[in-house]
C-alpha cells in the first residue's frame, strides 16, 4: 500500500509533463476517460473485530498535515492516527469510553487555538460533551460538558450560528427530536443555556449552510413527523430562527440531508437520502432559499444512512457518495457535467452486513480523494485508496473509438483491449442494456433521442463514455 502511494506521487509528477497525452482528436476516442475513471483499491483495514461502530469523521487530529480518522463505538470515542501520511493507521487512542452509544460526532476548533477538537453526544446518558485537543497533537481532555438537558441527545454539528467568529453547537435530542443550539460564549469552548429553535421538526437529520445567501448560516432538517425536508432562516444572523419552510413533502422518511453546491452556480443545494426508497435526490437552489422539485440521482440505495460528497475524479466539481445498510453497499456517482448530471453508480464495496457510515478525505496527500467506512454487523473498519488516475502504459494503450457520435442507429466500438462487458446508461442512470463479452457494435435505434452513457469494462479498468443519440 505504501509503495502504491509512493509511485502514484511519482505518477501525478511525470503527469504534469506529458500533456501531449491528453490530446483528443475530433473522433471521439477516449483515453480512458479521465474525468470518469475514479478506481478504488482493496479495503485496507484500520481495525479489525470492531464492536458497535456508529459514525466517524476525518480531519487532521495532530497537526502534522495528513487525515486522520474518528470514529465513535457503542461505548468508545477513539482517533486513529495517519502515522506516515500514507494510510498507514496507528491502533485505537481512546478520547473517552464507559458512556453509551454516539451516533453523531463533529470535529472543530472549539476554543480558536487553531487545532481540531471533538464534539460528541451521548444517546444513553442524554450528555453533550466536547474534548480539547491540549496541543494540538492528538492529546485530549477529559469531558467538557455542554448540556446534560436533552434526552437521548443526537445529531450534533458544529457552526457560527450568530455571525460572532466562534463555533457555536446544533444538537437534537432523539425523545422529542426537538432541535437547540448553545452559544460559545467566549470562542474558548464555553457554552451557554439551551436556545430551542423548534419542535415541529421530529428531526432525523439537521445541517447548517447559506441557503438564502445572507451571509449567515441557516439550518435544513429531514423531518419523521410531518415527513418532509425544511429550511429554517437564520432572520437576523444572530441565532433567532424563522419558522419551517418547507423544501419538499416526500412519502417516506429522509435518513439523512447535506447540503453541497452540487450544480456549481455559487449556492447550496440540498442532497436527501430516503432510506426506504433507496433514494438519493437533489434539489437545487435559486440562490435565495426556493429549491426545484426532487432530482433522483440513483433508486438502487436501499436501506441508505449516509450521504457525503467530494471531488472524487478530480474534475472540479462535487460528486455524491452514499452508504446503504439494507443493501449493503458503499458507492458513488459522477457528477458528470459539473451542473448535477449524475452516471451509473460506482460500487466501492458490497457483500457484507450493514453498511453503517462512510467519510471522504485523502489519507494518501496524493489531492485524491479516498473513502474510510463502518460496516457494523461484520465489524469492518477500513478505507478503500483511490487509484486514479491510471498508469502511463494505461493510458498510452488504452485507446477507444466511439463512432459515429452522435449516431442515429449503430455505434461501432473499437478498442486496444478486449471489452468484458458494456452498458448503456440514460442520464438518470437507468440501465437500458447491457451484455457481457467482446462487444464491436451496438444498436441504439430503438431508444429516446438524447445523452446516454456507455460504461465499459475493459481489463479490470471502468470506462464511461458520453454518446448522443439523434
Amino acid at each position: 500500500m505504501r509503495m502504491a502511494a509512493m509511485m502514484k506521487r511519482l505518477y501525478l509528477k511525470k503527469i504534469s509533463n506529458m500533456k501531449q497525452l491528453y490530446v483528443i482528436p475530433t473522433v471521439l476516442m477516449l483515453l480512458v476517460s479521465l474525468s470518469c475513471m475514479a478506481q478504488f483499491g482493496e479495503r485496507q483495514d484500520i481495525d479489525i473485530n470492531v464492536d458497535g461502530a456508529r459514525t466517524l469523521e476525518a480531519g487532521d487530529l495532530d497537526g502534522d498535515g495528513d487525515m486522520d480518522i474518528v470514529v465513535s463505538y457503542f461505548d468508545v470515542l477513539a482517533w486513529y492516527e495517519n502515522e506516515d501520511g500514507l494510510g498507514t493507521f496507528s491502533e485505537m487512542k481512546a478520547i473517552n469510553s464507559g458512556y453509551g452509544q454516539a451516533f453523531a460526532i463533529d470535529i472543530a476548533d472549539l476554543d480558536g487555538d487553531g487545532d481540531l477538537d471533538v464534539l460528541y453526544t451521548s444517546f444513553d446518558d442524554s450528555l453533550v460533551l466536547w474534548y480539547e485537543n491540549l496541543d494540538g497533537q492528538g492529546n485530549f481532555s477529559g469531558d467538557h460538558v455542554i448540556s446534560t438537558e436533552i434526552m437521548g441527545a443526537d445529531i450534533i454539528t458544529a457552526a457560527d450560528l450568530d455571525g460572532d467568529g466562534d463555533l457555536d453547537v446544533l444538537t437534537t435530542g432523539n425523545v422529542n427530536r426537538d432541535v437547540y443550539w448553545l452559544e460559545n460564549l467566549d470562542g474558548s469552548g464555553t457554552f451557554g443555556p439551551l436556545q430551542f429553535i423548534t419542535d415541529q421538526s421530529n428531526a432525523r437529520s439537521v445541517k447548517t449552510a447559506d441557503f438564502d445567501g445572507d451571509g449567515d448560516q441557516d439550518l435544513v432538517v429531514s423531518n419523521v413527523a410531518p415527513i418532509n425536508i425544511a429550511w429554517f432562516e437564520n432572520l437576523d444572523g444572530q441565532g433567532s430562527f424563522g419558522p419551517a419552510i418547507t423544501i419538499s413533502d416526500v412519502d417516506t422518511n429522509v435518513s439523512n440531508v447535506h447540503p453541497a453546491d452540487i450544480d456549481n452556480d455559487g449556492d447550496v443545494d440540498i442532497l436527501g437520502a430516503k432510506n426506504a426508497e433507496g433514494k438519493i435526490e437533489l434539489y437545487k437552489n435559486d440562490g435565495v432559499g426556493s429549491f426545484s422539485p426532487a432530482m433522483t440521482i440513483t433508486d438502487q440505495m436501499e436501506g441508505i444512512r449516509s450521504i457525503r460528497t467530494a471531488d472524487i475524479d478530480q474534475d472540479g466539481d462535487l460528486d455524491v457518495l452514499g452508504a446503504a445498510n439494507t443493501i449493503n453497499k458503499f458507492a458513488w456517482y459522477e457528477n458528470l457535467d459539473g451542473q448535477g448530471s449524475f452516471g451509473p453508480e460506482h460500487i466501492i464495496e458490497q457483500g457484507f452486513i450493514h453498511h453503517r457510515d462512510l467519510v471522504a478525505a485523502d489519507f494518501t496527500e496524493d489531492s485524491y480523494p479516498d473513502v474510510a467506512g463502518i460496516i457494523l454487523v461484520d465489524k469492518i473498519f477500513g478505507w478503500y485508496e483511490n487509484l486514479f488516475p491510471l498508469s502511463v502504459e494505461d493510458i498510452e494503450e488504452s485507446t477507444i473509438t466511439i463512432t459515429p457520435n452522435p449516431a442515429y442507429t449503430k455505434l461501432e466500438i473499437e478498442s486496444s483491449y478486449p471489452i468484458d462487458e458494456l452498458q448503456l446508461y440514460t442520464v438518470q442512470g437507468q440501465l437500458l442494456f447491457s451484455q457481457k463479452g467482446n462487444t464491436t457494435q451496438l444498436d441504439i435505434s430503438g431508444y429516446a433521442s438524447g445523452i446516454l452513457f456507455l460504461r465499459l469494462d475493459i481489463n479490470g479498468k471502468e470506462v464511461v463514455k458520453k454518446v448522443v443519440k439523434i
